[in-house]
């Protein structure tokens, strides 16, 4: 056999591998070139600040003439305080608790009586009556040692704090 024609075709062999590797060397470059452009995209650890949490404080209330203590959140004020009523609100005038205390209560109006909620105060349960436009729950309890009734009205979201908080005193 003559040698001219298998060198031509080691001579093609070789420049088509040459060419493989050209083109795979380009793909490999391009690959990286690829990873460069997503690392440099990727974000910049940033330092995170956690807003620090609002701190509730709170403050004792209590009526020696009506026979009750409890505790309020400190952002509501006392706008009047007697003998036998305390009112309390924040500055916004959207919270707010009020205790009355006297002989006999008038009855609670009849159109009151369809809405109501569960109270439990002492481990008793009271029957709770949502007022303006269900913002606000009142209820009534008579005093155990004093022999009067005490009236809660209580901005709904409040409402758990009066329940736990709430004592008879004598």
């Amino acid at each position: 056999m003559k040698k001219g024609p298998i060198i031509l075709i080691g001579f093609l062999i070789i420049t088509l591998i040459f060419i493989l590797g050209v083109q795979y060397g380009k793909q490999v470059n391009t690959t990286e070139e690829a990873l460069k452009l997503v690392m440099s995209l990727a974000p910049t650890p940033t330092v995170s600040v956690e807003p620090t949490p609002k701190t509730q404080s709170f403050t004792p209330f209590e009526s020696t003439a009506c026979g009750v203590s409890f505790i309020y959140p400190s952002e509501l004020q006392p706008v009047k305080e007697s003998s036998q009523a305390a009112s309390f609100q924040n500055e916004k005038k959207e919270k707010q608790i009020q205790v009355t205390c006297a002989g006999d209560i008038l009855p609670i109006p009849d159109e009151l009586k369809s809405a109501t909620t569960s109270v439990t105060i002492d481990e008793k349960y009271q029957t709770g009556y949502f007022i303006d436009n269900d913002e606000y729950i009142l209820f009534t309890m008579r005093h155990p040692t004093k022999k009067f009734d005490v009236v809660i009205t209580v901005f709904h979201d409040l409402l758990p704090l009066v329940e736990k908080t709430l004592e008879f005193t004598n």
